[in-house]
């Protein structure tokens, strides 16, 4: 992800599914499952670490690290376990470090969260969120979001200034929006296409995009 700047991408993926009544995630779309269709256009993407967090360790593909996500009880949850493997896992560059329990690790630059079941999410859409996130990274905003008008979008960009404050953040299933209300003045907005504010929590949200 260049020479200077290390992204990780954490993909959390251990929801019980309610509003579908199945689990979406090994629902077919486009001739795989909606999770490997997902995983498969953030394969290729220059990420430094790249983890999943779900239930089934056979979830993971290629280069992906597989966190256990089976007694993960909200979305803020499993981003929390998937922060501290992405610290765990660390990286040689930049010499940025987080200390949990006596321990240092040396984390990476940043983190993409991209949801599961946005499996419409082209790879060269990432790629151009990727390339608007490093912009706004070097103009000094450390979140990155899309956004159309008041409704925020997936995924986002979360710089490790504010890991720390992830770890600490009780747990309830808004994911990271708190972190988006609290550092309005870190926060770069950037304009997206439509699907980047839809994901597949319903029936009939699975039909439109299969149909």
């Amino acid at each position: 992800m260049g020479s200077q700047v290390e992204i990780g991408c954490l993909v959390p993926a251990s929801g019980a599914s309610r509003r579908m009544g199945t689990n979406k995630l090994y629902l077919p779309f486009r001739g795989r499952t909606v999770l490997e269709t997902t995983l498969s256009q953030l394969a290729d993407l220059p990420f430094t670490k790249k983890i999943l967090v779900s239930k089934n360790s056979g979830d993971a593909a290629k280069d992906f690290q597989w966190v256990d996500g089976r007694h993960s009880t909200s979305l803020h949850q499993s981003i929390r376990l998937g922060i501290q493997k992405l610290l765990s896992l660390g990286t040689s560059v930049n010499g940025g470090t987080f200390s949990e329990a006596g321990n240092t690790f040396t984390a990476c630059d940043a983190v993409v969260i991209a949801l599961a079941d946005q499996p419409f999410l082209e790879t060269q859409e990432y790629k151009a969120f990727l390339k608007e996130c490093l912009r706004a990274r070097e103009e000094g905003f450390t979140l990155v979001r899309p956004w159309n008008g008041e409704r925020p979008g997936n995924p986002c960009f979360i710089d490790r200034c504010h890991f720390e404050e992830i770890l600490a953040e009780p747990d309830h299933d808004r994911g990271c929006a708190y972190l988006f209300q609290r550092h309005k003045e870190k926060t770069k907005k950037v304009f997206s296409p439509p699907h980047f504010f839809q994901d597949l929590d319903t029936p009939e949200e699975y039909a439109r995009w299969t149909n």
